[in-house]
């Protein structure tokens, strides 16, 4: 009972979707992935007496996806009484959260600004200056200036 796919229109729709440079090996294995699918959802749906969608690509393309059907199920059904209980909280915690808010003005914020080292850094002059200290302290091998061990070298050996 499979349907029979061409890989034509396979190839077509998925170049239509954006998915260019498809080799012919590609495309059989996807071919296969979507053969095993539409067994899958003929055996998940045959309980269902809705007649199948002509094309199968948008079918699967409209329907929603397992993660967000698990999503939507975690989602608690609220009782009447629930909600009464749950408005007085809110109710509670927002008058609460409003008269800190009066008093501390700092604590509007929701995100915490960076420490002020991350400031330090991003200044581009400060940086600069900064690894201007660095390289003079640090030289590479080579660069230092050894003019006054050279001095002290010609001293010894001159005798003065």
């Amino acid at each position: 009972m499979s349907l029979p796919l061409d890989a034509g229109e396979i190839l077509t729709h998925l170049n239509q979707l954006g998915y260019r440079n498809i080799s012919a090996e590609q495309l059989k294995e996807f071919q296969k992935d979507l053969q095993k699918l539409i067994k899958f959802d003929t055996q998940i749906y045959r309980c269902v007496p809705e007649p199948p969608p002509e094309n199968v690509f948008e079918r699967l393309h409209s329907e929603k996806t397992i993660s967000y059907r698990a999503k939507q199920a975690r989602v608690p059904k609220i009782d009447s009484s629930d909600k009464e209980n749950l408005a007085e909280a809110t109710n509670k915690t927002a008058t609460a959260t409003s008269a800190r808010c009066k008093d501390d003005k700092s604590t509007k914020m929701w995100i915490r600004p960076k420490s002020s080292q991350s400031f330090r850094r991003s200044d581009p002059v400060a940086l600069y200056h900064s690894y201007q200290k660095d390289w003079n302290k640090f030289k590479l091998p080579g660069e230092n200036d050894h003019s006054e061990l050279r001095w002290k070298i010609r001293t010894k050996l001159l005798g003065e």
